[in-house]
């Protein structure tokens, strides 16, 4: 295994030692493979453009574990976006779908503090969209210009 990653609010330090109980610690992050940009490999729909230098769909996984760290900027219309991932999302139970809140979302400038994104089982879809309604439907972007969502997640792969 590969390690990677900056813990220690930034110090670049790992650290393995036993704690006062006898259990085996490690401060850090492990991971099989560092950080993959997925972006020119990902189908996206929804939006017309994206801007240069600001679009990436990286992850990285540890075992069946698959991490995901995204940033989308570009103009649409009032569609959602989505893109595909590298690998399809394990069945947890029927009928539970992934959804989480985005890191950040702005639609034509204005921040949205309810982004949503949407991860079906045994599917390799992100959905992401505006804060859902009290019908649990999505609200939808305003018509045309610019949107940029963000966040990070993980996900079992099947």
């Amino acid at each position: 295994l590969q390690v990677v990653g900056v813990p220690n609010e930034g110090t670049n330090n790992y650290a393995l030692w036993v704690d006062s109980t006898g259990a085996s610690r490690f401060d850090g992050e492990v991971f099989s493979v560092p950080w993959t940009d997925y972006y020119s490999s990902s189908t996206i729909v929804g939006w017309g453009s994206l801007t240069a230098g600001r679009r990436q769909i990286m992850y990285r996984t540890l075992g069946d574990m698959v991490f995901v760290s995204f940033y989308l900027e570009g103009t649409s219309n009032s569609t959602d976006l989505t893109f595909t991932l590298p690998y399809t999302s394990v069945t947890i139970a029927t009928s539970h779908n992934f959804t989480s809140a985005l890191g950040f979302t702005y639609d034509n400038g204005v921040y949205l503090a309810v982004g949503y994104l949407s991860l079906q089982n045994n599917d390799n879809v992100v959905k992401c969209m505006t804060s859902a309604s009290s019908a649990g439907t999505d609200k939808g972007w305003t018509a045309s210009g610019s949107k940029i969502v963000a966040g990070d997640f993980w996900y079992m792969r099947a």
